[in-house]
């Protein structure tokens, strides 16, 4: 069960990629899309059905077998070099003053976990090292090593944002 439990996890994260442009516009990329997400489905219900379902441990290896085939399939077929290249993300940071009492954006947790710009405020008084977008992703708060449990704990502190930027 904690491998099919990996495997759904791992499939979570590729499922909010091909969310995210350049993929969510391409045919090819949503039909792959729904493949995983129908497959996904199925290996949820065939993993919590477990001694209901005859052949169990068979028909968990059906539905990895087609997980398998389709990320080949993308893999060997489709010629987009998009896949095959690593993303390319720009670090932006912004940094509270201490007199400000919010960071001026709004914040929304996305599939996957990932943490979303949903709207910067016109009015903010944020230290910008670069232009911050809707859509751009949290991926640190404060520094290394320091723990926070909300955003409102944090001094003037600042937060590290990946922007999608133009692929290589």
């Amino acid at each position: 069960m904690s491998a099919v439990a990996d495997v759904m996890d791992s499939l979570w994260v590729l499922l909010s990629w091909l969310d995210r442009p350049p993929f969510n516009d391409q045919p090819v990329y949503k039909k792959a899309k729904q493949v995983f997400k129908g497959t996904f489905i199925k290996l949820c219900v065939t993993a919590q059905r477990d001694r209901f379902v005859e052949n169990h441990s068979r028909e968990i290896l059906l539905h990895c077998e087609r997980l398998a085939a389709e990320a080949e399939h993308l893999i060997r077929d489709v010629c987009d070099s998009l896949i095959l290249q690593p993303a390319y993300l720009e670090v932006a940071t912004a940094k509270r003053r201490p007199d400000e009492e919010s960071f001026g954006m709004v914040f929304e947790t996305a599939a996957g976990g990932a943490h979303l710009i949903r709207e910067v405020l016109p009015q903010a008084g944020v230290l910008r090292q670069a232009e911050i977008e809707h859509g751009d992703e949290v991926i640190q708060v404060g520094t290394l090593g320091e723990s926070w449990t909300s955003l409102d704990q944090l001094g003037p502190a600042h937060i590290t944002l990946d922007q999608p930027g133009p692929a290589a």
